[in-house]
This record gives C-alpha cells, sequence and structure tokens, in this order.
C-alpha cells in the first residue's frame, strides 16, 4: 500500500490519557507494598515524571532508589502497569478523528517506545481498541531499535508525500530535526512538564497543538 499521506503517533499522552493511574500506584500503593512513607512516595512519584521525560523505564531506575530483587521488580511492573491500564481513557476525540482521518486517504501508523513488559504496549493498544485503525504498529525497544528507526521503517514502506508525526514529549520532536527531512512535527501539549518546556521551543518546524481536534484542523492546513 502506497499512500499520498502519513501520519504517525506516539501513544500515551497523545492517543491514550495512561498518567493519570501514575498518582494512584505511587501515593497508594507503593507505600504499602514497600513500606516506605508517603513522603518518600511523593518523591518517588516526581522522580517518574523526570524519568519518564528522559524516556528511562522504570526497570532501568527503580533499583537505583529502592533495593528489591528481580522477583519483587517483576511484581512491581505488573501492578504497576495494572493500574495505568485500569485507569487510562482514551483523549478526546481520538477515534472519531483517526477514523476522519482514514476515511480522507491519510495511512495511519503508530511509532512509540516499549513498556516495561515486552508485548504491553501492542496489548494495550488493542485494549483501548485502536488497533484496528492503524495500518502498521512500530514499538520501539521490540520492533525497531529507536523512534527516528521505525519512522524510516513506514517511510520506505508507504513513500508518501506528506509524513507527519505526532508526540507528547518535545525532545522526542528535537532529536528528530536535521535527522528526517520532509516530515511535519506536531507536539501534543499534554503534560504538567510541557509548561516548564514550552519556553524553550523555537523552531519553527515544531507545531503546537492541545487536543485531537486541533490536530485535525492543522492537517486540514498543511494537506
Amino acid at each position: 500500500m502506497v499512500g499520498e499521506k502519513l501520519i504517525i503517533f506516539d501513544i500515551d499522552g497523545v492517543l491514550i490519557d495512561s498518567y493519570s493511574g501514575i498518582p494512584i500506584f505511587y501515593e497508594k500503593i507503593l507505600p504499602n507494598m514497600l513500606g516506605i512513607d508517603r513522603d518518600y512516595s511523593r518523591f518517588l512519584l516526581y522522580m517518574e515524571y523526570i524519568y519518564d521525560q528522559a524516556g528511562t523505564l522504570r526497570e532501568e531506575w527503580w533499583p537505583k532508589y529502592f533495593s528489591i530483587n528481580e522477583e519483587t521488580l517483576t511484581y512491581l511492573l505488573a501492578r504497576y502497569w495494572e493500574i495505568r491500564t485500569e485507569t487510562s481513557e482514551l483523549e478526546p476525540g481520538t477515534r472519531s478523528v483517526l477514523k476522519n482521518l482514514k476515511s480522507r486517504g491519510w495511512i495511519i501508523g503508530s511509532v512509540s517506545y516499549r513498556d516495561d513488559i515486552y508485548g504491553l504496549k501492542l496489548w494495550r493498544i488493542k485494549n483501548a481498541g485502536l488497533h484496528d485503525l492503524f495500518e502498521d504498529i512500530i514499538v520501539v525497544g521490540e520492533d525497531a531499535p529507536s523512534r527516528i528507526e521505525g519512522i524510516r521503517i513506514l517511510a520506505r514502506k508507504y513513500k508518501p508525500k506528506t509524513i507527519v508525526y505526532v508526540d507528547d514529549k518535545i525532545q522526542n520532536l528535537y532529536r528528530i530535526l536535521g535527522k528526517l527531512e520532509n516530515i511535519v512535527l506536531v507536539w501534543y501539549r499534554y503534560s504538567w512538564i510541557n509548561g516548564v518546556l514550552e519556553k524553550h521551543v523555537s523552531s519553527s518546524r515544531i507545531h503546537v497543538i492541545h487536543n485531537m481536534y486541533e490536530l485535525e484542523k492543522l492537517l486540514d492546513e498543511i494537506s
């Protein structure tokens, strides 16, 4: 399948709001599981946001802050993702906008980083009812070695004239600048930390949106 227009989405913080369960895990679940006080659990919640922005998985940074063996780590990760999945919701307009884009000839793909548990990202996409709307789903760390390579795989496959990539993390977009040509970069301004980062965004190549409806309007302007 070759198309004129290809749009590629990150998942969490763009199509799925999976972040609301994070404070629940750190402030209510983790203290009881590890016997840590709530002040420290709130500190760990803060570090969660910092490491998430840096693209560091919990399996990498948790052992730096509390002593756990491999078995406990596996159990904690399962519980963490159970809470995030249970509290996840689609961003407003997600299904309707994706269906509308598809009907207008857009090829819809996804390139997003893997979760701590292999295979979980794809399962969560299916669980959210989005799987049928994608032509291709690439999970970085499982299907491709990097986000840029994942985008390149889809670009080579579909050979579109227009490529759009949407992500809620501005640092991911800046990594793409200068490495991929002829790509429209869109920052989905989701999380609270984006307010801190926004003043550093000065590239004319990065468009800023706040919801899926603004994305639809932007695509009308550029296509």
